[in-house]
């Protein structure tokens, strides 16, 4: 298993290079925060001149992540790839947001933030889906839109 962290460190300087990744629908996208890439598998490395930015076609697999033997970096259980690629956990995430909120509300507000971090690792447009579900369910409940009028 090559790293895009070891692929990174060999490239000179002067050789640009274009990372790209593997979506949830084995889509090729423009991947711009190497950071949180560093230690997935590079499944194909080419040279191309029409890549942009010329130099390097590098395409990492991020579902591919290279397991630690001293931490549970990516425990399916503990630690999951999609609550861990952004840097942060995003059980950080939801306790900062729901930091002042009890209940229903902070149920709700926690979830939505669950499906916005998770949705381009996971499910997608099913998570942003869910993310506004949630949102609707917040908004009918604090505010009570979405009520038929009497």
């Amino acid at each position: 298993m090559i790293l895009l962290r070891d692929v990174l460190k060999i490239i000179p300087k002067e050789c640009g290079y274009t990372v790209f990744r593997a979506d949830m629908n084995d889509k090729i996208v423009l991947e711009t925060d190497l950071h949180y890439f560093r230690n997935t598998e590079v499944i194909r490395i080419q040279s191309s001149p029409d890549v942009p930015g010329g130099g390097l076609y590098i395409v990492i697999d991020p579902f591919k992540e290279k397991k630690s033997d001293e931490a549970e970096e990516n425990d399916v259980i503990k630690k999951p790839l999609h609550y861990t690629f952004r840097g942060t956990e995003a059980i950080k995430a939801v306790d900062i947001m729901t930091a002042k909120a009890t209940g229903r509300v902070a149920y709700l507000i926690g979830c939505v933030v669950k499906y916005l971090y998770r949705y381009p690792m996971k499910n997608g447009a099913q998570d942003l889906d869910k993310a506004i579900q949630c949102l609707k369910m917040l908004r009918e409940y604090l505010y009570g839109y979405g009520k038929p009028k009497e």
